[in-house]
This record gives structure tokens, sequence and C-alpha cells, in this order.
């Protein structure tokens, strides 16, 4: 026995947890995948499509560039195809989705994360709101009103701007209800309550939800390198 190993087994512990980061387990950029694949890795998940609800394009996802600034490709609705206002777009399904699954151990939701806003100065008088299954899409998680104040039911995020796309960020780590699930699918619905013209849409990109690690992967990631010192040790 070498009490010596003893003292270092916390600073190990604290390292190998720090490694043990939120699994990415669904991430649509729009870039390299205009059908709306998924490009997470994660193995004990599976993400779905990224598609829209039956008012935005026919039911078909549309791809285009966020901005002539960000030139970064992103999916849209277009202003005269979306409703003008929170009813409206629910009645319409004026929304864009995704799901996991998981297919190993539960989903244990950390954030949402997505940039979004419009190529025209209008913004502010596009809306947004984020609904889930977990309800039945009855209740906003988030929601970012005609003024671009986003008002969170969890911690607040940055509101968009005009022209550039800004962070939104969607926490579920402390809710109950975002843990241990099977499934998980997500309605991000957008409306524009003034009526411009269509190129004065709505879009999203780089939309990204991740997982807390599961507890035996914490443990496994931490108890790795210190079985290695102990080794070691002996040796």
């Amino acid at each position: 026995m070498k009490p010596a190993c003893l003292p270092i087994l916390p600073i190990v512990l604290a390292a190998a947890l720090s490694t043990a980061n939120a699994a990415l387990v669904a991430s649509y950029n729009f870039d390299g995948s205009p059908t709306g694949l998924s490009s997470d890795s994660d193995a004990n998940s599976t993400a779905g499509n990224f598609g829209v609800g039956a008012g935005i394009n026919g039911g078909t996802l549309r791809i285009s560039t966020f901005t002539a600034i960000s030139g970064a490709n992103s999916a849209s609705m277009l202003s005269n195809e979306i409703s003008r206002n929170e009813a409206d777009a629910i009645t319409n399904n004026d929304y864009w989705t995704f799901t996991v699954t998981a297919t190993s151990g539960a989903l244990n939701l950390d954030q949402l994360v997505f940039r979004y806003g419009s190529s025209r100065t209008e913004i502010p008088q596009a809306s947004i709101f984020i609904r889930s299954s977990i309800d039945n899409f009855t209740g906003n998680i988030a929601f970012s009103d005609a003024s671009t104040t986003l008002n969170y039911r969890a911690p607040e995020a940055t509101a968009p701007g005009a022209w550039m796309p800004d962070a939104a960020v969607v926490p579920f780590s402390s809710l109950g209800a975002y843990q241990n699930l099977s499934n998980i699918t997500f309605r991000i619905y957008g409306y524009d309550n003034a009526g411009h013209a269509s190129a004065a849409g709505i879009r999203i990109e780089n939309v990204q939800l991740t997982t807390i690690p599961e507890p035996s992967s914490i443990f496994a990631a931490a108890l790795l390198p210190i079985l290695s010192l102990m080794r070691k040790r002996r040796h």
C-alpha cells in the first residue's frame, strides 16, 4: 500500500472530470448539408433532419444566404409566407423542427444554441418562439418579440440586431423536465408582424443541441487516469 498516491487523487479526479464535456447530439449549420442533415457524431443518439412545418415553403426546407455581410448559409422563412402573429403561426404550422432520439441511455439536455436574424433591417418586426414535445408544444420555452428582447423562462440570451445574426442560448441543465428523456422534438416558430417584402424573412443557422454526459461516462473518464497512476506506482 502506498498512501502517497492518495493526496493527488482529487487533482487527478478534477482534471478528468473537466474533460467530460457536454455531448453534441444535434448540429445543423446548412453550409455542407442543404438537406438539413445533422453533422453531430454522438454514438448514443440519433438526430433527425432539420425540417419545417407545412406552412413554410410547402413543407420543404429552404436554404439561403443569411446576409451579404456574413456569407453564411441559413434555413429561412420568407416574410410573405409566414404569419403575422403568434396564434396564426401555431395554426399555420410556421416553424422549423428537429428531433433527437436516444439510442443508448437517456438524453439529459444541456442547452440549445443557434444564431438568428434577418437579411433586412426590419428584423425588429420579426419574432420567434420555441416549443417542445415535453408539453406537446403548448408552452413557450423562449420568445423573441418585435422589440428584439428575448424573454426566456430560463436565463436570458442576447437579442438579435439588424443585418447580422446574433447568438441565442436556451439552457436546460437546471430544468428537471428536460432530463432523462428518450427523445425530444423542438419547434422554432416564426412570424413577421409587419408584413414586409419576402426578402425580409427570418433566418436561422448553426443550430446545436448538447446534453450533459451520463454519470457513468464521467466516472469512467475520472477513473482511467487514476488507475494508470496506480499502475505506475506499483512498478
